[in-house]
This record gives C-alpha cells, structure tokens and sequence, in this order.
C-alpha cells in the first residue's frame, strides 16, 4: 500500500507517470503482482491507475532468479577459475575463485569491466582479449591455454585455460566462458626440475670420468668424458 501511494504522489508531483509493480491481498487470501502505470486525466490533479496481472510473470522470474542462485552457488564451491565474458569481451561474471584473484569481494564490482581494469600486465590482458576474440569470431574452443597471471597483491599464478563459445537458445555467439585450473606448483616444479638437470648437464660436459644414462635398455647419453677413456665420440656410441 505504501510503495502504490508513494508512486502515486511522486507521480502527481513531478507529472511523470512511471509503470509501478506490487503485491495486493486479494479477498481469498492470495497474493497477485500488479504492474499499475498512472495516467494524466483532463481534470486537473487526478489520475487514472491502470493495472495488470504480472503474477505468472513475477513466478517465471523468481525461478530463474533461484535457478542463477543456485548456479552461482555451485560455481563458487569450485576450486578452479571460472568466468564469462560479452562479445566485447567485458565480464559478465565470474566465481569467488576468480575475485579473489582480482582483489575484489563483489559480483558486482566485476560485471562490464575487462581485462584492463583488473590487476594483470598489460601483456596479459591483451593475451587473454585475442584468445577471447579468436574463439567468439570462430566459434571453435580454445584449450589448454598456459598463461600467467599478476593477482592483485603482485603475485604471479600460472593457469592452464580452456575457453568454449557462449551460446544463446537461437545457437548466436553472446561471448565466452573460461574455466582456469591453477598450475603454479606444477610450473615451479618442472623449472626446478630443468634447472636440476642443467646442472648435471653441466657436470657431466665438464668431468673426465665416462658417463653413460641408459633409458629403457638404451643408451640415450654419453659425456665427452667416455670419449678420453674410449675414443668412440658421443655420437659413434
């Protein structure tokens, strides 16, 4: 009653006649949605009200409104990355994972920026806007993208990325969705691993003592220092 007499009054004040909604009681106990649009009358300070049933309406978008819920609970308990951008490659949204990263703590503070308005290098953003494009403009998947990522605290997270076209119910590209797995420990690993073999590497060119790595009972390397006690080169074993 309030918010349908606070409409009218607004609507008498400033003469423009806005489409109000709100619930009304009917004589049965139900609750029905009226959509009501004030009109101008030839006397001067009236108004007339028209009203219509929006009840299914309203039902239809609280559905879908608990079904996004629902959705965005469900991605918000998934460990990785995931995110959804327009054509324009400007986010839609996104789950915690991914404001976390972005140093932010709301849906909203996220819904039309890009990837320029967020805590990457420039480098970055370009990176991920083209591989956004390559997909929207081709509509074939992009997957298992490995990228880097400057969080908002400086940090820098390696991902391995997959993105796939966002389709609307007529099959019309809308933009794309991304979802992101955390591979930095992996990462670090494998460079540790590189940096542990350039140095044996090192070791092994630079020994006398014969040095022989079989794999699968084959012989796949042979030092420089077996040819001084051989004097078959590494190439001849």
């Amino acid at each position: 009653t309030e918010k349908c007499f606070n409409a009218i009054h607004s609507a008498l004040e400033s003469n423009q006649f806005d489409v109000t909604e709100f619930r009304i009681q009917q004589k049965n106990g139900n609750w029905s949605w009226l959509a009501t649009r004030a009109n101008s009358s030839d006397i001067p300070g009236e108004l007339i009200l028209t009203s219509h049933d929006i009840t299914y309406k309203k039902a239809v978008e609280e559905e879908h409104y608990q079904s996004v819920e629902m959705l965005q609970n469900i991605l918000n308990q998934f460990p990785g990355v995931v995110f959804w951008k327009d054509t324009s490659s400007r986010y839609m949204g996104c789950n915690n994972t991914f404001l976390q990263a972005a140093g932010l703590s709301r849906q909203e503070e996220i819904i039309g920026k890009t990837d320029f308005d967020l805590p990457w290098a420039d480098t970055e953003a370009q990176g991920y806007i083209k591989d956004d494009q390559e997909v929207i403009q081709s509509g074939k998947s992009r997957l298992n993208i490995v990228e880097t990522q400057h969080n908002h605290q400086g940090d820098i997270t390696w991902f391995n990325t997959s993105k796939i076209a966002l389709r609307n119910s007529q099959g019309k590209i809308i933009g794309v969705l991304g979802v992101s797995a955390d591979i930095t420990e992996a990462k670090k690993a494998e460079e540790a691993m590189a940096s542990i073999e350039k140095q044996l590497r090192f070791m092994a060119e630079n020994t006398s003592d014969a040095i022989l790595i079989f794999k699968n009972h084959q012989l796949t390397y042979a030092s420089p220092g077996h040819k001084k006690i051989s004097g078959y080169s590494p190439e001849e074993v």
